[in-house]
Parts: structure tokens; sequence; C-alpha cells
């Protein structure tokens, strides 16, 4: 991870901060939260493309997540909405990977985050300047090019700019400080089953003026 994160990112790694229930079930009205909902995933779940999503030993049911991803590029706290872009290095492709019957041990979804390689990330950051419109990114998620996930980041309930002025309200946002701002539920308008996956899967993810983010799916190596 480190090596891969050096290689293509300015900043060490620091906390990441992911947003769950940011975007409406297709065919539902937008859900009414008062406040984003935030859990955090480690450091140690990231890898890059091409590396493989491994599934651990304990879980039957791994699914992935269409995610844009908030670099933070400079030092703040409490950082006003109308210049939380002014803190942000750039925007990149995530995969937040979890495990649901990991998730459903307990109350908090902190246990299906947690595992090794839970948290691929594209090796390009791309600044802010190379985006036509930050509030309007398509996405797609396929397992095996087959659509599974689609949707665009105008549908968010809480949109990154919020995001990054309510979280900075709580901690201090640093350089390398990544945002996972939550993923589409559907196909359009179409409400869709979560993305699990099995060994021997590939995901893929596209998101408009990002790229595309590509990893493969492996059983866990007996020890």
């Amino acid at each position: 991870m480190r090596n891969f994160w050096a290689a293509s990112y300015p900043f060490p790694p620091g906390k990441i901060i992911c947003v769950g229930m940011n975007y409406p079930m297709p065919g539902q009205p937008p859900a009414h939260l008062p406040y984003p909902v935030l859990f955090l995933k480690a450091a140690s779940t990231i890898i890059g493309p091409e590396e493989p999503i491994v599934l651990p030993k304990d879980s039957k049911r791994v699914f992935c997540e269409a995610e844009v991803a908030v670099v933070i590029g400079r030092q703040g706290k409490h950082i006003p909405k109308a210049q939380a872009w002014d803190y942000v290095a750039g925007l990149t492709i995530a995969n937040d990977v979890g495990a649901a019957d990991l998730e459903n041990r307990t109350s908090q979804w902190q246990t299906g985050k947690l595992p090794d390689t839970f948290l691929p990330l594209s090796a390009c950051l791309t600044p802010l300047d190379h985006i036509p419109d930050l509030g309007a990114l398509d996405i797609e998620l396929r397992i095996n090019d087959v659509p599974r996930l689609r949707g665009n980041t105008a549908d968010m309930l809480f949109d990154i700019p919020t995001l990054i002025a309510y979280v900075s309200g709580l901690s201090t946002l640093y350089p390398g400080d990544l945002l996972l701002t939550g993923s589409p539920k559907g196909l359009g308008a179409q409400p869709a089953s979560r993305a699990f996956v099995q060994a021997g899967d590939q995901v893929t993810i596209r998101i408009s003026h990002l790229g595309m983010l590509g990893n493969s799916v492996i059983e866990e190596e007996e020890a």
C-alpha cells in the first residue's frame, strides 16, 4: 500500500472518512437525514488498481460500492461550505468494499469494512480544473462487464462542499485525508441489490472525468 500511495499521491495517507446512505434508493423519495452518516476505514485497507480484493475466510457476502473519493490537500478546521473546494487536492475513484455478514454481527458497520484489501483506489488523482462540472459526475460499477450500480453525484443527499464543511467541524482535515462520498444504490431508476462478488470476478468502476478502476476478486489463502 505504501509504495502504491507514494507513487500516486502527493501526501501520506491520513484518516479515511466514509459517508453512508448518501444516495436515494431508486423509486423511493430521498431520505431526510439531519446529518451525514459517517464511519471510518483503516489505511491498511488500501490497495491499488489491478491488485486483488481478497475475500475473508469468515465472510460469504462481500459487496463492492463505487464512490468518488475526495483527497484533502490543505489543513482546515470549521471550513465554510463556500470555501470547501479550496481545501481539495483532487478527486479519485474508490471501491468501498464491505462484508454484509460481518457488518451484521453488531449494530455498527465497522466490522465489515476493516478487512485487508477492502479499499481499492485509483492511481489517478484528477485536479479540480480538469473536471467541467464538479457536481455532476456519472458513476457506474460493473461486475464481469455487467452493469450493477449506476448513478450521478448530482443525486447525493449531501454534496461534497457540505460534507467537507460538516466533517471539518468535527475533526481537523489534513493533507492526505480521504473523504469517500457514498455509492449509488441502483441502475438509474431501477433498484438493485448490493453488488456482491465472488472469487474470479472482475470489478470495474468508471466515473466521468476521473477514469477507471479495475480489480479482480480472489479467495483468502489458507495459512
